[in-house]
C-alpha cells in the first residue's frame, strides 16, 4: 500500500467515529474495499498509523481493527516483518498519550501474542518489556504495564508461566503504588492470574495476602478507587474458588476488612454492593470453613447493623 492509500486509510479510520451516520457508512464501505484488496498488507499500515498518526481517532480505530479484523491475516505476514511490527507496537505503548487508545493497543498485543504462541513464534521480548513498563517512573506507564499484564493473563497466560514468580512480585509492588489506578489494575491482573495457579504455587499468593488486603481495603474505601471495586470482588472470589487453598489463614482477616468497609459511614452504594457480593462468594465457597471458625454469628450481626444503618439513611432521605 503506497503513501496515497496510507493517507486515505488514515482518513477513513478517522471518519469511522465522526458524529455523522452518513459519513460513517461511507467510511465503512471504503474500509471494506481496502481490506478486501489485501488485508494482510493493511496491517503494517495500521501499525504505522497507531505509531505515528496525529489523529487520535485514526490511532484508536486502527488499534481496534487490528484486533477485530486483522488477526486472521496476521500469520500471512512474513516472520521478519511480524517481528518489526511487534517491536513498533511495544514501543507505542509507552509513547501513546491517550489512555483509551493505549488500552486498546494492549488488547491487540495480547491477542497477537496468543496467535504467535499458537504458530510457534515466541515473543521473547514481550514479558521483559511488560516488566520494564510496570517499573516505569511515571504512573501512566505503570498503569499501562499492569493493564497489558492483565490482558496477557486473560488471553495468553502461557507467555507468563516461566516468569510467574516475577509477575506476582510485580503485582505485589503495584498494589502498593501511590496511584490508585495502578493499584486497581494490579488487582485486575491478580484476578486473572489466580485461576491458573497450581497448588504448589499457593505460597506465592499467600505471601502477598497482606498487600492484597491493603489494596482491596484501599479501592473499597478510597474515593479514587471507584470503578475498581469489582476487581476486589473478583480477586477474593477467584481465591475462594481455587483448589489451592489460597485463603488459608486469611479468611477471618478478609471478612473483617470487608465488614469494616461496608459499615463505614462514608461507604458508597457501589462499595456496599461490592462488599455484599464478596460475602456471597465467601458464603458460597467457604461456608463450612466459616461455620467451623465461628464467623457466621458476628458476620450476620454486622450485616444486619450495616443494613439497618443503610435503611435508616434511606428513611431520612424520604423525610426530606
Amino acid at each position: 500500500m503506497g503513501d496515497t492509500n496510507l493517507q486515505e486509510l488514515e482518513r477513513v479510520l478517522a471518519h469511522l467515529v465522526v458524529p455523522d451516520m452518513a459519513q460513517i457508512k461511507v467510511a465503512e464501505q471504503r474500509l471494506d474495499q481496502l481490506l478486501s484488496l489485501s488485508q494482510y498488507r493493511c496491517i503494517p499500515e495500521m501499525v504505522n498509523i497507531i505509531h505515528a498518526s496525529e489523529s487520535a481517532e485514526a490511532r484508536h480505530m486502527a488499534s481496534v481493527l487490528i484486533r477485530t479484523k486483522g488477526l486472521q491475516a496476521w500469520p500471512q505476514i512474513p516472520q521478519d516483518a511480524r517481528m518489526q511490527l511487534r517491536a513498533i507496537l511495544l514501543q507505542t505503548t509507552s509513547s501513546e498519550s491517550q489512555v483509551l487508545i493505549g488500552h486498546s493497543l494492549c488488547l491487540a498485543i495480547s491477542e497477537i501474542a496468543k496467535l504467535e504462541s499458537v504458530h510457534q513464534s515466541p515473543w521473547s521480548e514481550l514479558v521483559p518489556y511488560v516488566v520494564q513498563l510496570c517499573k516505569h517512573e511515571r504512573a501512566p506507564h505503570r498503569e499501562m504495564g499492569m493493564f497489558l499484564l492483565s490482558s496477557l493473563a486473560e488471553n495468553c497466560v502461557d507467555q507468563l508461566r516461566p516468569f510467574m514468580v516475577d509477575v506476582f512480585s510485580l503485582c505485589a509492588t503495584a498494589m502498593g503504588d501511590a496511584s490508585i489506578s495502578v493499584c486497581g489494575r494490579a488487582l485486575t491482573a491478580l484476578s486473572a492470574l489466580i485461576p491458573v495457579l497450581k497448588p504448589p504455587d499457593a505460597p506465592v499468593f499467600q505471601r502477598m495476602m497482606p498487600q492484597t488486603l491493603q489494596a482491596i481495603s484501599r479501592v473499597l474505601t478510597d474515593e479514587g478507587g471507584e470503578g475498581f471495586e469489582w476487581q476486589a470482588v473478583d480477586v477474593i472470589r477467584e481465591a475462594a474458588m481455587s483448589d489451592a487453598s489460597l485463603l488459608a489463614g486469611s479468611l477471618e482477616n478478609v471478612l473483617s476488612l470487608v465488614l469494616q468497609a461496608c459499615s463505614a459511614p462514608t461507604a458508597s452504594p457501589r462499595t456496599k454492593c461490592s462488599c455484599y457480593a464478596l460475602f456471597e462468594s465467601l458464603a458460597e465457597f467457604k461456608a463450612k470453613k466459616m461455620v467451623k471458625m465461628g464467623l457466621i454469628p458476628p458476620l450476620l450481626d454486622n450485616l444486619l447493623r450495616a443494613l439497618s444503618t443503610s435503611m435508616s439513611g434511606d428513611d431520612d432521605d424520604d423525610d426530606d
